[in-house]
């Protein structure tokens, strides 16, 4: 192998190496073993997404509007299946008499009061599950009534545990 090949090799390899680190550093790996089974745009139209946990549970994601049709944001929830109009309880709930904003929440004025984190870890009550619910990029325009999410991704996983979360009250 002549001296000037021997040189290019070397200087391609470290420029390779020189791009491969920052991409690495941006996307690290997940070592909480959370498994991601439902993403989409935080502006998205679609009025649910869903996932099976496991054969008697699913993760349900609903779109929010307000009185006057505005989309507020998403919120989440884990359900016995099959899940029936009206009879539905949301087991990612410490309670079952919970009023008012919760974790489960992704609404848009959230963001702007900075009321929850970005990133959420909601136990599956009475199951061996916990979700993380994120919000990465998430950006609001607008104030009270008018705010609204403008950019971001909506993003559930889940993991299991070694024993199941406590029941609601």
């Amino acid at each position: 192998m002549n001296a000037a090949f021997s040189i290019g090799l070397c200087l391609t390899t470290t420029v390779a190496l020189l791009w491969a680190a920052p991409l690495a550093a941006q996307t690290p790996a997940d070592t909480a073993r959370f498994t991601a089974v439902i993403r989409f745009p935080v502006t998205d139209t679609t009025p649910l997404f869903e996932h099976p946990l496991d054969s008697t549970l699913v993760i349900r994601v609903f779109r929010q509007v307000d009185a006057e049709l505005r989309h507020m944001g998403w919120w989440v929830a884990v359900m016995r299946t099959p899940v029936e109009s009206g009879t539905f309880f949301n087991l990612l709930y410490h309670s079952k008499y919970w009023h008012g904003p919760y974790p489960t929440d992704l609404y848009a004025w959230h963001f702007g009061k900075t009321r929850f984190p970005d990133e959420r870890i909601l136990p599956v009550h009475g199951y061996p599950y916990e979700l993380r619910v994120r919000c990465p990029g998430c950006k609001t325009r607008g104030q009270g009534p008018d705010v609204h999410f403008t950019e971001g991704m909506v993003e559930v996983g889940w993991r299991r545990l070694p024993r199941p979360n406590r029941d609601p009250a």
